[in-house]
């Protein structure tokens, strides 16, 4: 047997287009959720770039810093230095040594998190092992860019769609009210 539904108070058109809006606004924060993963990805990337940087510098601060003890030691030994010469020296190389430990574990960190956010363990070729050249320059928007450009993101977006999603579902419950 067939049947029609006569839609004099728009209830069928409103619920198609919550429905519609609805759908749309799912798959906006689809991609609102692909871009923020994006980012954390190249962000997490990045830090791990300067985190082992970072302990680059401090093994050659180390390296420096043992050669200097080994003099200043050398000279303690033969009378030419003081004891607080000494003692300074040996505690920054504990202090290099100590930076090194700081930067092993940021780097192990970065990397499980890394491993986490991409679901599966990083190739070691994609690895960052020093910052590239062209992140270290300053980026510009260009002047003149419109305001529209916003409306665009997928999180306006399904906002946007969940206003009107949210109207059609009062155009539901309001035609509810009229006989069918």
């Amino acid at each position: 047997m067939v049947s029609y539904e006569l839609d004099f108070f728009g209830h069928v058109r409103n619920m198609n287009e919550q429905a519609l809006q609805s759908y749309l606004a799912t798959e906006d924060a689809r991609l609102s959720f692909e871009n923020t993963l994006i980012s954390e990805v190249a962000m997490l990337w990045l830090t791990m770039a300067t985190d082992n940087v970072q302990l680059a510098l401090q093994r050659e601060i180390l390296k420096t810093q043992e050669e200097s003890f080994r003099m200043i030691e050398e000279s303690y030994r033969l009378g030419a230095a003081s004891r607080f010469d000494y003692e300074q020296a040996r505690t920054t190389v504990s202090a290099a040594r100590a930076g090194i430990i700081k930067y092993v574990r940021a780097v192990a960190i970065d990397r499980n998190a890394l491993d986490l956010l991409c679901g599966d363990k990083v190739a070691e070729n994609l690895i960052p092992t020093e910052l590239p050249e062209v992140l270290t320059q300053k980026a510009f928007l260009p002047d003149g860019l419109p305001g529209e450009v916003i409306l665009n993101r997928p999180d306006i977006r399904m906002a946007e769609r969940g206003l009107k999603a949210a109207a059609a579902n009062i155009g539901v419950a309001r035609a509810a009210f009229f006989p069918v």
